[in-house]
């Protein structure tokens, strides 16, 4: 019907979330990294309260991902090369939690 929205309804709280601002705020508090600088243009460091970060996926604004590191991350230099805008970042650590954040990029 013209004009007439429709939700589906969605049985697990897990799939729920489906982007960053739909997470729960006490849920992305508690799993939040730190992204410095930012914004950034060549390089970034990612910061949680994990003991170890092992994979940082980066996603531009349409959810592509655009960049996978796969080694010891925490506090580690990660060069970067993303055309300026908007990224998030989904990281996990070694016992496979994830975190969250955002950063921008500019030239």
């Amino acid at each position: 019907m013209l004009g007439k929205e429709i939700h589906p309804t969605v049985t697990s709280s897990r799939l729920a979330a489906t982007n960053i601002e739909q997470v729960p705020a006490n849920l992305v508090e508690q799993n939040s990294i730190s992204v410095a600088p930012n914004p950034a243009s060549q390089n970034i460091v990612i910061d949680c309260s994990c003991e170890e970060l092992v994979k940082v996926e980066i996603y531009d604004s349409r959810n592509a991902l655009v960049q996978i590191e796969t080694q010891s991350l925490k506090g580690q230099l990660i060069s970067i090369n993303l055309e300026p805008g908007i990224y998030r970042i989904l990281a996990y650590d070694q016992l496979g939690n994830h975190y969250f954040g955002k950063f921008a990029v500019i030239k």
